[in-house]
């Protein structure tokens, strides 16, 4: 399991995002995790409590955005966005109390339909 630990940010950070870096304002998150064992940067987020609530950034190994949304009472709410090694993106949509919901847009000609996390309907673009 991951290790979460609390540090109050007040400086602009920089991060890597494909072949560019981009500086984030670290100010408006609660919190950054790391991996506990390989040290990388996996996340800044908020949270409510000791959950996670509002908005988070998740990274990979090599510290590149592979995902944004929010969370709202420990579950995935509300606009998801991941991307791929490259910093392409690769799927968005939307969730709703933790569950994938609506439209999913996946970025290799496709939709994916979901309801309270079941898939509904699905289409290829050509």
């Amino acid at each position: 399991m991951y290790f979460l630990s609390l540090i109050l940010v007040l400086f602009l950070s920089g991060i890597s995002f494909g072949q560019e870096t981009i500086a984030i304002d670290s100010s408006k998150y609660d919190v950054i995790c790391y991996h506990p064992k390989k040290q990388y940067l996996e996340a800044f987020g908020n949270l409510k409590g000791i959950v996670p609530h509002g908005e988070w950034l998740l990274f990979n190994e090599k510290g590149q955005l592979k995902a944004n949304g929010k969370f709202k009472n420990g579950k995935r709410h509300g606009k998801w966005k991941y991307y791929d090694e490259e910093g392409t993106l690769m799927e968005s949509g939307r969730y709703r109390n933790g569950r994938k919901h609506g439209f999913w847009r996946v970025y290799e000609d496709m939709y994916v339909h979901f309801d309270d996390g079941l898939v509904v309907d699905q289409n290829v673009f050509k």
